[in-house]
């Protein structure tokens, strides 16, 4: 007897496996909870600020609960009929719904093409997962069917919602061949069976795939997400992380990309902030306004050595000039043909000068002003014009006034705030870190009084193997330069320490304490690569 393959095994096993019950769908009661939304966008009618508040409590609320099943499109629109008078405009076909509905779903997935049908019936709703819930795969592309008609004759417009709690997940489009290969029990494997397989699954695939992609436009959705969902794998029984496993809505770019408004149950303003956040929230701000990243490599671009900092006043050039006030200004005069964005004075001001591609200069400030709150204000000729009409000016989201910063703003277009990937040293780092591999802890006992920084080194493990390393390097580095090691150890501990603010952060607060772990990263690995070239010469 030959030989069967695993898959083929398999194959036979998913063939005649049992249908999974179909999803619950039913009228649920009112959603009563009271929201905040992080961020700030254009809307229809007047513009979404960020800290707004935000409810369903006006609207009618269908909930979707269990697995995608064929059949299930149907069973919503039966459910949506039984109120129909009460939803549609029976006047005209044309005309926005009389009331609002959401549609809430919770679902660990199903089958991708009754999803579809489900996304194309969904289509005149608003959608939304919340708080604690998921929404998976086929329950992710049904997800995409929120959309709404706004006014007579208008074409809907997706209108999205997701709680920075819930997870909202995509992959590439999965279904069994089984119904058009049956493949008993003990069939042996041949060289025909196994061009059938791979030929209807080529063709299955290729149709879901195109499924998807004549749908983009309606969804709204960027092409760049599609090219990424379908890069993300099914695979049966998988463990890992569900980042991993599926690209998820947790971050600025990925709600963008898709069209989704973020919604929390709060959105509080950092008392303090470090570089890793000012950065980023420059970042978002520079993002927002134009649809492009700032740098491509994120802090280690925009810094450099820090050589040309000072140890007090703003975090900025030594040669940049201040506006001598607490608030930022544009210079009057010309620098290389060009106005600067000039920062605030004070110590509690960061900045940042780049470019942008296909855009040019690009300056952005992070400070505090004296009421307490941090503040973000960018500026370049080509988005800050003094020419562009009112529509445009409502586009940039810090035209004419400072963006205020809120946690979810120091997280910049990539950063998430749920999923959080596992804190590990930069690849860069691994030649460094190799040559000691005994090295798992800090350099100092932890079990003494620590300060702020050493008590989140203690916490971090990635962390405390950078600063055990740090402690191996350092007495090599000082053996070849002594003086010179010295001086620059105290002048990074004194910087490390006003860049990152480790007294000052909320370490109790996720996303400032993940900023402030991110800030400390930066600094320890620009110190080890500095005391490896002093040590290896």
């Amino acid at each position: 007897m030959r030989r069967l393959i695993p898959a083929l095994a398999a194959l036979s096993t998913l063939a005649f496996a049992p249908t999974a019950q179909a999803a619950d769908i039913y009228w649920a009661p009112p959603i009563t909870d009271e929201f905040v939304l992080p961020f700030g966008e254009e809307a229809f009618g007047d513009a979404i600020h960020a800290g707004d508040r935000f409810d369903f409590k006006d609207y009618l609320h269908i909930r979707i609960e269990g697995e995608i099943e064929p059949g299930d499109a149907e069973k919503f629109g039966e459910i949506v009929a039984e109120r129909a008078s009460e939803i549609f405009d029976q006047t005209t076909s044309l005309g926005a719904n009389q009331k609002n509905v959401v549609v809430s779903l919770n679902s660990g997935g199903g089958d991708f093409y009754a999803g579809l049908k489900l996304s194309d019936q969904i289509v005149g709703f608003e959608t939304y997962v919340g708080k604690g819930d998921q929404c998976l795969s086929a329950c992710a592309i049904a997800f995409l069917g929120g959309a709404v008609r706004m006014a007579r004759g208008a074409k809907e417009m997706p209108i999205r919602h997701i709680h920075s709690d819930a997870i909202v997940g995509f992959h590439a489009p999965f279904s069994s061949i089984t119904s058009a290969i049956q493949v008993p029990d003990g069939t042996p494997f041949s060289k025909e069976l196994s061009k059938l397989i791979a030929n209807q699954f080529y063709a299955q695939a290729q149709d879901a795939i195109n499924e998807i992609t004549k749908r983009m436009s309606t969804w709204e959705l960027a092409p760049d997400f599609v090219f990424a969902m379908i890069g993300k794998k099914y695979r049966q029984n998988d463990t890992r992380p569900l980042a991993e496993q599926y690209l998820l809505l947790n971050t600025v770019a990925a709600l963008k990309a898709t069209k989704t408004t973020l919604i929390a149950d709060r959105a509080p303003f950092p008392a303090q902030i470090g570089l890793s956040g000012a950065f980023e929230a420059c970042s978002y701000v520079v993002f927002e306004n134009t649809e492009k990243y700032w740098f491509a490599q994120p802090l280690k671009s925009a810094i450099g050595g820090l050589a040309n900092y000072p140890e007090t006043g703003p975090f900025a050039p030594k040669d940049r000039q201040t506006s001598g006030g607490p608030l930022p200004r544009v210079s009057k005069e010309l620098v290389g043909f060009a106005q600067l964005l000039l920062p605030p004075a004070g110590e509690d001001v960061f900045y940042f000068e780049g470019s942008v591609p296909g855009i040019g200069r690009m300056d952005c400030t992070a400070f505090r002003k004296s009421e307490g709150r941090w503040y973000v204000q960018s500026f370049s000729p080509a988005i800050h014009s003094p020419y562009f009409p009112e529509y445009r000016r409502r586009e940039i989201l810090d035209y004419d006034t400072p963006y205020p910063i809120n946690d979810f703003t120091i997280l910049g277009p990539d950063g998430v705030w749920n999923n959080f990937p596992a804190i590990a040293p930069s690849e860069e780092l691994t030649p460094i870190l190799a040559k000691f591999p005994d090295i798992t802890g800090p350099s100092f006992d932890c079990t003494g009084k620590l300060d702020p920084a050493a008590e989140v080194i203690c916490l971090i493990r990635p962390l405390g193997q950078l600063d055990g390393v740090l402690g191996k390097l350092y007495p090599r580095a000082v053996a070849k330069d002594a003086e010179g090691t010295k001086q620059s150890q105290r002048r990074w501990l004194n910087i490390r320490d006003r860049a990152c603010r480790p007294g000052g952060i909320d370490t109790n607060d996720p996303l400032q304490f993940r900023s402030l772990i991110d800030c400390l990263t930066y600094f320890y690995e620009m110190r080890l690569r500095e005391l490896d070239q002093i040590a290896s010469n």
